[in-house]
């Protein structure tokens, strides 16, 4: 059985990420102001964009509510934030 990645999904895997890769523990809020500092394109830096076959992926930097700056992986066609990624 596949595993549907809807918005869900993404909020479980990027608050399991978010505590791995940075130890910070989020709320459904803390996602939904993410995405929508993704939405505004308030206060991210864009770091890199990939076409797939039936997506755009983007990664942006933004800084995070007094907590530093973290690495988003951001899904043009789902509209939301899918991953955490370590800033290098």
């Amino acid at each position: 059985m596949k595993t549907i990645k809807d918005r869900e999904y993404s909020f479980n895997h990027t608050k399991k990420r978010l505590k791995e890769r940075y130890g910070i523990d989020i709320t459904i809020d803390d996602y939904n102001y993410l995405c929508t500092k993704v939405i505004t394109n308030d206060d991210i830096t864009l770091i890199m964009m990939e076409k797939q076959d039936n997506d755009t992926q983007y990664t942006y930097d933004l800084d995070f509510k007094y907590r530093g700056i973290i690495r988003v992986v951001w899904s043009g066609s789902r509209q939301c934030i899918t991953t955490v990624l370590e800033r290098k």
